[in-house]
């Protein structure tokens, strides 16, 4: 098999089925009226929105896992220092020396 035969299956195997969901939203006809003429048509309006709004969802993303890492870091530490209940920290030092 020749070189140009074998990248179409190898970029098929690095390339990963996009899957795109779909939302309803509503919003206010007063409003986009009042926006309308910064567009040429609806679908520009549409694209912009989209725009927007994965940038909005990227922020969040973001900052949901940086939430998980610190709550990761912080689940560790306790699990590092987890004791029972009835644990006498006081008894534990005096009895180690």
């Amino acid at each position: 098999m020749e070189i140009q035969q074998k990248l179409p299956i190898f970029t098929a195997k690095l390339m990963k089925p996009i899957v795109m969901c779909t939302y309803k939203i509503t919003v206010k006809d007063t409003l986009i009226d009042r926006v309308r003429p910064a567009f040429v048509d609806n679908h520009e309006i549409a694209s912009w929105m989209q725009q927007q709004l994965e940038v909005i969802l990227l922020q969040l993303a973001a900052q949901m896992e940086g939430r998980s890492a610190e709550r990761g870091l912080s689940q560790r530490l306790r699990g590092i220092a987890h004791a029972p209940k009835d644990f006498d920290y006081k008894a534990e030092l005096a009895n180690r020396y």
